[in-house]
């Protein structure tokens, strides 16, 4: 039988097939990638200036920490050190982070650190560097 010859009996049943659908479909790698970027992109909507005054901090700790790269929040470390990043900040102000190391020229690694700020709860960061 084929699945489209079923016929739900009840609203409640025809409603379970459209969850059976999303929840058996295969993950699309390009559609979260590129809804990652999306959210990225909104992240830093309206933070350029703050962001171009990241970048040389984040070129600073790169070029420091060489091999073993850096993770987002050190640059929001060093970015309330300097007075850039209010310390009060929450954390979906700084979800545009990413950007500044991509700005930096930085590539994604694939490896995870946890972050050392206390707000941040010791989440799972990932760690960029400079290309080889």
């Amino acid at each position: 039988m084929k699945r489209r010859d079923v016929k739900p009996l009840l609203p409640s049943q025809q409603a379970t097939f459209g969850l059976f659908d999303q929840l058996t479909r295969k993950p699309d790698p390009a559609r979260s990638i590129a809804a990652g970027r999306e959210g990225l992109a909104q992240a830093s909507a309206g933070k350029e200036e703050l962001i171009a005054k990241l970048v040389p901090i984040a070129r600073e700790l790169a070029d420091k920490a060489g091999r073993a790269g850096i993770i987002p929040a050190d640059v929001r470390y060093y970015g309330e050190l300097r007075g850039l990043i209010p310390k009060s900040s929450d954390q979906r102000f700084l979800s545009f982070l990413p950007t500044v190391m991509r700005r930096d020229g930085l590539e994604p690694t694939g490896e995870r650190r946890r972050s050392f700020i206390l707000k941040s709860h010791g989440n799972s960061q990932m760690v960029y560097r400079r290309a080889a």
